[in-house]
């Protein structure tokens, strides 16, 4: 199953860890400030917020570690050789450019 068939964009916020974990999502969180992308654990981020914290809980706690802004997109990948074919909703900007 892909996320794209569970979830619409606007659910983003109310989709929780467990769910993440059963779906075998990667989460990462783009800065819209600088543009810096960091890939999370979710494993380890339910040690922090629970099974049932939600990405909009982890989105608003986040800090870009190289700007230091709150202005954070939650993004999901899922493990795959196939990289831009499996970015949710999309992949992060410049992303493209990097590869």
């Amino acid at each position: 199953m892909t996320p794209q068939l569970a979830y619409g964009p606007a659910d983003r916020d109310r989709v929780t860890l467990r769910q993440v974990i059963e779906l075998r999502l990667v989460i990462v969180l783009a800065c819209r400030n600088c543009g810096h992308v960091s890939q999370f654990d979710a494993i380890g981020l339910v040690e922090q917020v629970g099974a049932e914290g939600t990405l909009g809980t982890i989105r608003k706690r986040a800090r870009c570690w190289v700007c230091k802004h709150r202005d954070a997109e939650v993004l999901m990948k899922v493990p795959s050789p196939r990289a831009r074919e499996v970015w949710w909703p999309r992949p992060p900007w410049g992303w493209h450019e990097k590869r």
